[in-house]
């Protein structure tokens, strides 16, 4: 009996793994983590060979600390930090999705671009941000994008707390959810900020600039230029200089719906035309502008906000309310072309050119209300205005005109063919 039980103990212990006779097991690993708000692995472009001395080209070494990232955590959020000095810069830098490219605050971590073409930095994807750094370009480049976050239209990207000197073009934006805060480009050559310029049909969606500076040269083509987009969000913002300030520019099959702007100035000291607004083809869209206490000046040639309509598109549903547009060089508003529904109200008009008119409304103007406006002649310190308060061509209808201030104005209202506006209600102004 005794040797029958030997015998069974010995099979069972013959079968059993060589670990379980071991004395000391080996503890279990630790499963990875696995949590994507966790997971935040940090870089830096010091460990990927750069120099950051402003001498040595840091190129090579961004590109290959980038490319580990994407490779190691293709799908958690990385920051790759760059320090507080000068890094030389001689082609594109690609930004794989969920990667921040983040510096040590604006004037301390500089990349010098030694480049005279070309785009600079490139979002690509969903998620990657720039964050507190400089620009600086060793020359005013001849073409080329500082920041491109629209060739791969990325989503929810952020270029945030970054300082641009001398581009081309700052700022390319298309996609989805794209937020720029507190930026400053100072002399865009062309185009501070580009917003919408390779969609159509409104898929450039949500962009948000606010708390930006953009000062562009005088021969620049305009600080911003919006050309599809929307749900577009506008604040805080001032836009200097250039031939136009901010430019709303649709072309075809493209559209700008449903813009908000407030608290910004759209213009300041541009040299053409302060806001300037054209749908450029028969099948483009601009529909529900919003603007509200903001700003808009030019200095020479143009009006300081402009609509023009000269294909015929669908252009409406404009709102202007507690504006100031000053010291213009023609009219204050100027619309010309076909456009249905518009609202002026709560409007300051003052300093502007005495031979023009403070609002010129041209033809095919439908339903449109102009009340509670300031167009006096002596207003805002300046003691002169545009001679004319209103002016209106033929075959506008449906017009609301009441409870505006003319005061010292030689001509409050000039109709053009009074048989042919229909409609017109002109009522309790001021007039003295």
């Amino acid at each position: 009996m005794k040797r029958q039980w030997f015998s069974y103990i010995l099979s069972v212990l013959t079968i059993l793994p060589l670990s379980f006779l071991c004395l000391e097991h080996e503890k279990p690993s630790q499963s990875k983590l696995t949590d994507n708000t966790q997971f935040k692995p940090d870089w830096s472009v010091l460990n990927f060979g750069a120099q950051c001395d402003g001498k040595t080209d840091d190129t090579k070494a961004f590109r290959q600390a980038l490319l580990q990232s994407q490779l190691t955590h293709p799908k958690h959020t990385g920051i790759l930090h760059i320090p507080g000095s000068v890094c030389k810069i001689s082609g594109t830098i690609e930004i794989p999705p969920h990667v921040v490219l983040q510096g040590e605050g604006r004037f301390s971590t500089v990349l010098f671009v030694d480049a005279t073409e070309g785009t600079l930095l490139r979002i690509g994807g969903a998620g990657g941000s720039i964050k507190d750094l400089d620009i600086k370009y060793s020359h005013p480049p001849q073409k080329g994008i500082a920041i491109d976050a629209a060739s791969t239209k990325p989503m929810l990207a952020q270029i945030i707390n970054v300082m641009i000197e001398n581009p081309y073009i700052g700022i390319d934006l298309s996609g989805n959810s794209i937020d720029v805060d507190h930026i400053r480009i100072n002399g865009s050559s062309y185009i501070g900020v580009r917003i919408g310029h390779q969609t159509q049909h409104a898929d450039t969606v949500d962009p948000r600039v606010t708390n930006s500076t953009i000062a562009s040269t005088n021969t620049a083509l305009a600080g911003m230029l919006i050309e599809d987009a929307g749900g577009l969000y506008l604040e805080n913002n001032d836009v200097l200089y250039g031939k136009i300030g901010t430019y709303f520019s649709a072309g075809d099959n493209q559209q700008i719906l449903w813009t908000f702007a407030n608290n910004t100035v759209l213009a300041d000291t541009s040299i053409d035309v302060g806001l300037r607004i054209d749908a450029r083809y028969k099948n483009s869209i601009i529909k529900g502008l919003n603007f509200s206490n903001s700003w808009s000046s030019n200095i020479q040639n143009g009006p300081g906000i402009a609509q023009y309509n000269m294909n015929n598109s669908d252009e409406s549903l404009f709102n202007f309310s507690n504006m100031r547009v000053f010291t213009v060089g023609q009219d204050a508003f100027h619309f010309q072309g076909s456009l249905v529904g518009l609202s002026l109200q709560n409007n300051v008009m003052c300093g502007n050119n005495k031979n023009s008119t403070s609002i010129y409304i041209g033809n095919n103007m439908k339903d449109y209300n102009i009340s509670d406006n300031n167009l006096s002649y002596h207003c805002g310190g300046w003691n002169y205005n545009n001679s004319t308060g209103i002016t209106i061509l033929e075959n506008s209808e449906n017009g609301i005109i009441k409870y505006n201030n003319f005061s010292g104005i030689p001509f409050p209202i000039n109709l053009k063919n009074k048989n042919m506006s229909k409609n017109l209600i002109f009522r309790d102004n001021i007039q003295k």
